[in-house]
């Protein structure tokens, strides 16, 4: 069993991404020097493209380069004309001929256009890139991560793709299903594959020009019309900044090797959370495994003084304990969602079935908020959370028999594609001892979008009955925070509480009231006379729950039998302020 999960360098560092560093977004200040009020208590801001920033390396400031190939080529602004013209008289007309993207990222000359734009930034500051170099924030095919969209049919994408090679049209391939007709869906999963290959291709190229850290912000993952692969930028660049939604950060997480080869930062808004919420958002960061934070921006810092001090007390705080205890590196472990974008595309397109000729209004807000698969994902990981455990999300194409190590559950969630190669890999995974929660349909088409002669469901079965569990948790996102510990934990198969036994970090039992407030708990694992050390925040994750129910969630739980707790952070006899973490050791009573 797997029992070296979480490391902790115990090395004081400072400086740098060594230190938490903050960057404060300039909105109000775009080009021109922040007032000392607004970046002293967090040290760093972003410096654009090619702009000198003598008042920044001369303050000694953290920064990165923000946008250094340009803005406009990687992120489409959905209210700009070249886009929004062109995309309303689509969704009216359905001409293809409009169906072209304005820069197309196939052209040669759009590549060399933002070459020439990131070799003056990186000249820019005799070369001085400080942490590293941003290729932009929520970079996609299309504007606002994938508004849906039948794909960019330019000369160069056309024959990119394959001259002779039909490109499919949404509505055709969506009316065929809906009547049972299902040949067209392989090319269809085919052609969005090809544009998210063409984007991250495009920036793969860009990235090896950089000498230094280099990076991509504002992500929630890859969607069927745009976004970026999690795991893909996790893997290739040297910090990403996810925003919490979907499976994004855990699979950020889970997918990281190490803290020293991606680092996690996260965007901190003040403008629709409460003081004491924006220290949890940068709590609930650091307390995930987050490396810094960005925060948006020096105009609501500005309005905002409150939510202000209360992050810089948050961002002090952090700091101070990250050099006292060395680097907080929690990894997810125990239990994972199953990542596969082929299922995210299919799952789409099922929910898109009864759209009729509106599916383009599908925007990844609204399919976030209610699409089958998204509500799922979403579902399981607070289920978990909620548990006492830290889950992950895999990718299905490293699901294996050695996942058991680490997560000896898997959850898959509406995945309709699987090729006998998943399949094969998800019956290794049960024959390791290995538990799959299944809810949904599995594997009823293969990634051709042929139907699967014999049921994925019936395949696994047929090695090991037990260890496949179909389970759902209807409407529990609504109800979480009024359930009993009983009453939440009884809400799955005894065989997951079993799997998860010796695997989970289920360290704290619940206390009655006057408390119910799940929390998401963390370990890091310091090799000194203390013992296992953790981090706790209350598991809201929404600023309305946030402001409904933080000033309640001062009672951690009690230690699991045998064990005591000893608070690290607040001290016994400090004062624990609302929105922060509690930091304590569990050692032998």
């Amino acid at each position: 069993m797997f029992t070296a999960v979480f490391l902790c360098t115990l090395a004081v560092q400072e400086g740098g991404w060594d230190d938490f560093p903050v960057f404060v977004w300039r909105q109000r200040y775009r080009g021109k020097e922040l007032p000392a009020e607004l970046v002293e208590p967090f040290g760093g801001t972003n410096v654009e493209r090619d702009d000198p920033a003598a008042w920044v390396l001369d303050a000694g400031l953290d920064f990165y380069v923000g946008h250094g190939p340009g803005r406009n080529d990687l992120h489409l602004d959905a209210d700009r004309p070249s886009w929004k013209e062109r995309w309303d008289a689509w969704v009216e007309t359905r001409d293809e001929e409009l169906l072209l993207r304005e820069p197309c990222l196939s052209d040669p000359e759009t590549v060399e256009r933002m070459e020439r734009t990131l070799r003056a930034s990186l000249a820019a500051r005799d070369g001085n890139h400080g942490l590293g170099v941003s290729l932009g924030d929520e970079i996609s095919l299309t504007p606002s991560g994938g508004i849906p969209w039948d794909g960019c049919r330019s000369p160069a994408c056309r024959a990119a793709w394959g001259a002779s090679r039909a490109m499919p049209l949404t509505d055709a391939v969506r009316l065929a299903w809906s009547r049972g007709e299902v040949d067209e869906l392989g090319e269809w999963l085919a052609l969005r594959r090809f544009h998210h290959n063409v984007v991250f291709g495009t920036l793969e190229r860009l990235a090896a020009s950089v000498d230094g850290p280099v990076g991509v912000l504002g992500l929630a993952g890859r969607t069927p019309f745009g976004g970026l692969s999690v795991s893909r930028a996790a893997r290739r660049f040297d910090f990403v900044e996810c925003y919490p939604l979907g499976d994004a950060r855990q699979l950020l997480h889970s997918v990281r090797e190490s803290r020293a080869e991606t680092r996690s930062l996260l965007t901190v808004f003040l403008q629709d959370d409460t003081p004491a919420g924006v220290a949890w958002q940068a709590w609930e960061h650091w307390a995930r495994g987050g490396d810094g934070l960005v925060v948006w921006s020096d105009a609501a810092l500005e309005d905002k003084p409150e939510h202000a001090a209360s992050l810089a007390e948050a961002v002090r705080n952090i700091r101070k304990l990250q050099r006292e205890l060395g680097r907080f590196e929690p990894h997810p472990r125990g239990v994972a969602v199953v990542h596969d974008d082929d299922a995210t595309s299919l799952s789409w397109l099922r929910d898109a079935l009864l759209d009729g000729p509106t599916w383009p209004n599908r925007f990844p807000s609204h399919q976030e908020e209610r699409g089958t698969r998204e509500v799922a994902v979403r579902t399981w990981l607070r289920y978990f959370e909620d548990l006492g455990h830290y889950p992950g999300a895999l990718p299905l194409a490293e699901v294996s028999a050695r996942t058991v190590e680490r997560f000896p559950v898997l959850v898959l969630a509406h995945v309709l594609a699987l090729d006998d190669d998943d399949v094969e890999n998800l019956g290794a995974f049960v024959d390791g001892g290995g538990l799959l929660l299944v809810e949904g349909e599995l594997g009823t088409f293969d990634r051709n979008g042929r139907r699967r002669e014999t049921e994925a469901l019936e395949e696994l079965r047929g090695r090991s009955a037990k260890r496949i569990v179909g389970a759902e948790l209807d409407g529990y996102l609504k109800k979480r925070l009024r359930l009993r510990a009983e009453d939440r934990a009884a809400l799955v198969d005894a065989r997951v509480h079993a799997a998860l036994g010796s695997a989970g970090d289920a360290v704290l039992r619940r206390r009655p009231a006057p408390s119910q407030v799940p929390w998401l708990v963390t370990r890091c694992t310091v090799a000194d006379a203390r013992g296992p050390v953790y981090a706790a925040v209350p598991n809201l994750t929404s600023p309305d729950e946030r402001a409904a129910h933080l000033a309640d969630a001062r009672y951690l739980p009690a230690p699991v039998e045998g064990k005591v707790l000893r608070r690290i952070f607040p001290t016994e006899d400090g004062p624990w302020s609302p929105g922060s973490a509690m930091v304590f050791a569990i050692l032998p009573r």
